[in-house]
């Protein structure tokens, strides 16, 4: 949801990497997870992990203040990395 969410329109799209220049050095869009490759859901996790600290900000802009119940908790994130742990060996 989150995903469609940042990719919905090229605002949404460069306001999302315009909050992540000043933290890294090349800006990530998330994945967006089909459901009939199962390897996506984990390409999906991946990516929102390595994007888990940008994402917040994001949510400070007035427009996305009602989106913010979408992003996970730091409990969420714990069962987000171990089930990356989980797939990996699927993946090859």
């Amino acid at each position: 949801m989150l995903a469609v969410l940042i990719t919905l329109t090229p605002g949404h799209r460069n306001e999302y990497i315009d909050g992540q220049k000043a933290n890294v050095r090349i800006a990530l869009l998330p994945v967006m997870d089909v459901m009939t490759c199962w390897n996506t859901t984990l390409e999906l996790s991946l990516r929102a992990y390595r994007m888990r600290d940008c994402t917040p900000k994001w949510f400070q802009y007035p427009e996305f203040i009602d989106y913010r119940p979408l992003f996970t908790t730091h409990d969420g994130w714990i069962i987000v990395k171990y089930d990356m742990k989980v797939w990996r060996p699927f993946r090859y």
